[in-house]
């Protein structure tokens, strides 16, 4: 049996490994994502967790997981653009962001994805106007992403590549 903090609990399972239970700032109980081999190394994830939630540096790790296909397009909807902008950006998000990033969740998008999707579409020919528009959209909305607390940083991180 696990010992109990007030924050949360290491305890060891059936298999032997070890895995850690603490209470969100939402009041929910959560596992850590993972288990670990050894009790120490346990102990020091719910160290780390506790410390990230007095920093007021925790995210929901279930936020992020809504598709960002439905979710870019709500994003879009939620937008206040001007005719033309919202045209030219719900075409960069119908052809170039929705088809390579679309059935990914939210928060499995990572730096590595985002710099071949935009090494990709130098490639393919795509016009540096219209893969930096692509670029600007979805960095855009993936800081709307990492505003509401979805992610805990935001993957495009491509420099200059938004201008």
């Amino acid at each position: 049996m696990g010992r109990e903090r007030a924050f949360g609990s290491v305890r060891q399972l059936a298999s032997g490994r070890w895995q850690v239970r603490y209470w969100g700032p939402d009041g929910v109980r959560r596992p850590a994502p993972q288990t670990y081999e050894r009790k120490k190394d346990a102990e020091l994830k719910l160290s780390q967790l506790e410390a990230d939630l007095s920093r007021d540096d925790w995210y929901d790790p279930d936020a992020g997981k809504i598709k960002l296909g439905p979710w870019g397009r709500a994003w879009l909807a939620e937008r206040p653009l001007a005719k033309t902008t919202r045209e030219r950006y719900e075409f960069a998000f119908k052809g170039y962001i929705e088809p390579a990033f679309g059935n990914l969740s939210v928060n499995e998008i990572r730096e590595a994805n985002v710099r071949r999707w935009y090494a990709g579409m130098l490639a393919d020919e795509t016009g540096r106007a219209s893969a930096a528009k692509a670029y600007r959209v979805i960095r855009a909305m993936l800081n709307t992403a990492l505003d509401d607390g979805m992610i805990k940083r935001n993957p495009c991180r491509i420099p200059g590549r938004w201008r």
